[in-house]
């Protein structure tokens, strides 16, 4: 009776044992398994890293970048902002100024742009690709102005009272400047709002009848495209 008391103790030690083994078994291989899930990696950009970025002239006109990896990553960021997961790629949309925001501080010259991403393992990844900003279309075109180049007969007490307007095609930002013929400013204070300048005379600068002036146009849009020229004008005599 007492042997087959030691034997059935005897299985019952050999059965915990053997439970208690498979169970750090199960464990190494679940660390096992999760420590070889594959790490991603960044293949290429389009626009490719060190091209350029053609963008328009409206700053809320959006930009995009697409990021292709081996395998995608559960997350990734471009500048700080998520980038959309869409089959075998990422993209990364942004408005034109958010993405002048990004790339400063000189977008024009070239600038770095950091891609950073999370691997299904959870560790991290992270890459910079370099933009130039590149800038289609033309130059801020003037539509409008109180005088034209080459006008010979101008009333001085209208522009006195009501200054110079110039509109143009677009937002804009920079200076329009008045001087005589001979090389003398009248110090008139330049207004821009949006795509209007306008020129308000100050006392002492007025313009007097009989004279040659020359009006200095240098502006520039919200993407650094660059309008300069002058126009020459001619108040009437007295």
């Amino acid at each position: 009776m007492k042997l087959m008391c030691y034997l059935i103790c005897f299985v019952m030690i050999l059965l915990m044992v053997g439970c208690g083994g498979n169970e750090d078994e199960l464990v190494t291989e679940d660390k096992l398994e999760t420590s070889t899930l594959p790490v991603a990696n960044f293949i290429k950009s389009d626009p490719p890293n060190g091209g350029i970025i053609n963008l328009s002239d409206a700053l809320d006109t959006p930009v995009e970048i697409k990021l292709f990896f081996d395998r995608l990553p559960s997350h990734i960021s471009v500048g700080g902002i998520r980038a959309q997961l869409q089959g075998d790629h990422a993209i990364w949309e942004v408005t034109t100024k958010r993405l002048l925001e990004v790339l400063e501080p000189n977008p024009i010259k070239g600038a770095d742009l950091s891609v950073t991403w999370v691997n299904r393992d959870g560790s991290d990844g992270e890459i910079t690709l370099t933009f130039i900003v590149g800038f289609g279309g033309n130059p801020p075109e003037l539509l409008f102005s109180s005088v034209s180049d080459g006008d010979a007969d101008v009333d001085p007490e209208r522009l006195n009272a009501g200054g110079i307007r110039f509109d143009f095609d677009r937002e804009v930002r920079g200076n329009v400047t008045i001087w005589t013929k001979g090389g003398k400013p009248l110090n008139w204070i330049a207004n821009i709002d949006g795509a209007t300048v306008t020129l308000t005379a100050v006392a002492g600068g007025e313009l007097q009848h009989g004279v040659v002036y020359v009006l200095h146009i240098e502006v520039i849009s919200n993407i650094e495209e660059k309008t300069e020229g002058t126009i020459t004008f001619r108040t009437k005599d007295e």
